[in-house]
Protein backbone atom coordinates (compact mmCIF):
# COMPACT_ATOMS: atom_id res chain seq x y z
CA UNK A 1 0.00 0.00 0.00
CA UNK A 2 3.11 2.26 0.90
CA UNK A 3 3.86 1.84 -2.94
CA UNK A 4 0.61 2.76 -4.13
CA UNK A 5 0.31 5.96 -1.71
CA UNK A 6 4.21 7.05 -2.85
CA UNK A 7 2.58 6.54 -6.51
CA UNK A 8 -0.10 8.60 -5.94
CA UNK A 9 1.76 11.24 -4.09
CA UNK A 10 0.73 10.51 -0.33
CA UNK A 11 3.68 8.08 0.04
CA UNK A 12 5.18 10.36 3.00
CA UNK A 13 1.89 10.69 4.36
CA UNK A 14 1.04 7.36 4.79
CA UNK A 15 4.53 5.95 6.07
CA UNK A 16 4.12 8.91 8.80
CA UNK A 17 0.92 7.83 9.77
CA UNK A 18 1.73 3.68 10.06
CA UNK A 19 4.65 4.92 11.51
CA UNK A 20 2.68 6.25 14.69
CA UNK A 21 0.21 3.79 14.61
CA UNK A 22 2.66 1.04 14.96
CA UNK A 23 4.31 2.76 18.01
CA UNK A 24 0.78 3.92 19.28
CA UNK A 25 -1.33 2.45 22.63
CA UNK A 26 -3.70 1.16 20.17
CA UNK A 27 -1.87 -1.48 18.05
CA UNK A 28 -0.79 -2.97 21.57
CA UNK A 29 -4.36 -2.95 22.59
CA UNK A 30 -5.31 -4.63 19.34
CA UNK A 31 -2.94 -7.52 19.47
CA UNK A 32 -4.64 -8.62 22.78
CA UNK A 33 -5.27 -12.49 22.22
CA UNK A 34 -8.65 -12.13 23.36
CA UNK A 35 -10.03 -9.29 21.03
CA UNK A 36 -12.22 -10.55 17.93
CA UNK A 37 -12.42 -8.05 15.61
CA UNK A 38 -14.94 -6.57 13.10
CA UNK A 39 -14.13 -4.13 10.57
CA UNK A 40 -16.31 -1.81 8.67
CA UNK A 41 -20.04 -2.67 10.56
CA UNK A 42 -22.79 -0.64 8.73
CA UNK A 43 -24.97 1.49 11.42
CA UNK A 44 -28.28 3.39 11.15
CA UNK A 45 -28.75 4.62 14.99
CA UNK A 46 -30.77 7.84 16.40
CA UNK A 47 -28.55 10.22 17.37
CA UNK A 48 -28.97 12.23 20.70
CA UNK A 49 -31.42 15.28 19.73
CA UNK A 50 -33.79 13.34 17.29
CA UNK A 51 -31.44 13.00 14.57
CA UNK A 52 -30.39 9.83 12.69
CA UNK A 53 -26.78 9.05 12.60
CA UNK A 54 -25.86 6.52 8.83
CA UNK A 55 -22.15 5.51 9.25
CA UNK A 56 -19.63 2.96 9.49
CA UNK A 57 -18.32 1.47 12.31
CA UNK A 58 -14.35 1.55 11.12
CA UNK A 59 -13.52 -1.06 13.81
CA UNK A 60 -15.50 -3.13 16.71
CA UNK A 61 -13.51 -5.41 19.28
CA UNK A 62 -15.13 -7.36 21.47
CA UNK A 63 -13.47 -9.41 24.18
CA UNK A 64 -13.76 -12.90 23.82
CA UNK A 65 -16.92 -14.73 26.17
CA UNK A 66 -16.86 -11.26 28.19
CA UNK A 67 -19.71 -9.16 25.88
CA UNK A 68 -17.33 -6.31 26.23
CA UNK A 69 -16.94 -4.01 23.25
CA UNK A 70 -14.88 -1.53 21.88
CA UNK A 71 -15.80 1.38 19.12
CA UNK A 72 -12.93 2.24 16.98
CA UNK A 73 -13.25 5.09 14.63
CA UNK A 74 -10.22 6.05 12.39
CA UNK A 75 -9.77 9.42 11.65
CA UNK A 76 -7.66 10.74 9.16
CA UNK A 77 -8.41 14.33 9.92
CA UNK A 78 -5.26 16.80 9.50
CA UNK A 79 -3.92 19.15 11.83
CA UNK A 80 -4.63 22.99 11.15
CA UNK A 81 -2.30 24.98 11.15
CA UNK A 82 -0.05 25.26 14.53
CA UNK A 83 -2.82 22.91 15.98
CA UNK A 84 -0.91 20.22 18.93
CA UNK A 85 -2.19 16.87 19.62
CA UNK A 86 -4.19 17.71 22.53
CA UNK A 87 -6.09 20.28 20.33
CA UNK A 88 -6.77 17.95 17.63
CA UNK A 89 -7.85 15.51 19.64
CA UNK A 90 -10.24 17.68 21.41
CA UNK A 91 -11.95 18.50 17.97
CA UNK A 92 -12.16 15.14 16.84
CA UNK A 93 -14.35 14.46 20.22
CA UNK A 94 -16.36 17.63 19.53
CA UNK A 95 -16.79 17.09 16.25
CA UNK A 96 -17.61 13.02 15.99
CA UNK A 97 -18.58 12.23 19.75
CA UNK A 98 -22.38 12.05 18.76
CA UNK A 99 -21.65 9.98 15.83
CA UNK A 100 -19.56 7.77 18.44
CA UNK A 101 -22.54 7.93 21.20
CA UNK A 102 -25.13 6.74 17.92
CA UNK A 103 -22.61 4.10 17.31
CA UNK A 104 -23.03 2.81 21.00
CA UNK A 105 -26.52 2.84 21.42
CA UNK A 106 -27.07 1.03 18.22
CA UNK A 107 -24.73 -1.21 20.01
CA UNK A 108 -26.71 -1.75 22.95
CA UNK A 109 -29.93 -2.11 21.59
CA UNK A 110 -28.30 -4.76 19.21
CA UNK A 111 -25.79 -7.08 21.07
CA UNK A 112 -26.85 -6.07 24.43
CA UNK A 113 -24.15 -4.26 25.21
CA UNK A 114 -24.63 -2.17 28.47
CA UNK A 115 -21.44 -0.06 28.29
CA UNK A 116 -19.41 0.17 24.96
CA UNK A 117 -15.93 1.84 24.79
CA UNK A 118 -16.17 4.49 22.16
CA UNK A 119 -12.76 5.65 21.01
CA UNK A 120 -11.60 7.95 18.20
CA UNK A 121 -7.92 7.12 16.56
CA UNK A 122 -6.07 10.43 14.99
CA UNK A 123 -3.74 8.87 12.24
CA UNK A 124 -1.84 12.52 12.36
CA UNK A 125 -1.45 12.17 16.42
CA UNK A 126 -1.04 8.40 16.64
CA UNK A 127 -3.06 8.67 19.70
CA UNK A 128 -7.00 7.77 20.44
CA UNK A 129 -9.36 9.76 22.37
CA UNK A 130 -12.20 8.43 24.23
CA UNK A 131 -15.70 9.82 23.69
CA UNK A 132 -17.34 10.20 27.18
CA UNK A 133 -21.36 8.45 27.15
CA UNK A 134 -23.01 11.25 29.05
CA UNK A 135 -25.84 9.52 30.93
CA UNK A 136 -27.16 6.33 29.32
CA UNK A 137 -26.14 6.05 25.39
CA UNK A 138 -30.03 4.96 24.88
Amino acid sequence: RIAIAHRDGFGERGQDEISRFLVSELWSRLRNPDLVHHAEIPVFAPGGSGEWIDGVIDLLCVWDGSGRTAVIDWKTNRRAKGESDSALLERLEATYGGQLRAYGSALVRSRGTTSPELHNYSSAAGETVTIEVVGSVL
